[in-house]
């Protein structure tokens, strides 16, 4: 139990803040051995963060830079997002699994982490707007 308190503590300590990114993809571990935690961030400069934790261990490194045109698009997709839109279940008629690994999918709007979509108990959800599933799609290719 003392394990997964540390965990847990050292994984938030170094995640990037909301008002760091534009978009995120973080893939949480599912119950296994030598759990290993990844987090896809796209920054305003167009620089790709990747931050991994394993145990005590913890990484973080610049994997891509993409093109101001490409931020732009980031951008003009997160302004069409509301961010109240709520995030339905995807395949609410089909059992859920447990301890398996999980993604979420989130934006920063107004200094705000939105969640826009993910993937948890063998279930997809995510909001219902074409421009969340095109920053989904964007994120999910790097």
């Amino acid at each position: 139990m003392k394990s997964i308190i540390a965990l847990s503590m050292l994984f938030s300590l170094a995640s990037i803040n909301a008002s760091e990114f534009l978009l995120k993809k973080a893939v949480r571990p599912g119950f296994m051995p030598n759990p290993t935690y990844t987090e896809t961030t796209i920054l305003e400069t167009g620089k790709v963060k990747l931050l991994t934790r394993t145990h005590a261990k913890q990484s973080l490194k610049t994997i891509k830079e993409i093109s101001p045109n490409e931020v732009q698009k980031i951008k003009d997709l997160i302004a069409k997002v509301n961010p109240k839109a709520k995030v339905v279940d995807l395949d609410a008629n089909k059992p859920r699994c447990m301890d398996a690994p999980s993604k979420t999918y989130s934006i920063t709007k107004d200094d705000q982490e939105v969640v826009i979509g993910g993937w948890s108990s063998c279930h997809r959800s995510q909001m219902n707007s074409k421009a969340a599933q095109e920053l989904i799609k964007i994120i999910s290719e790097i």
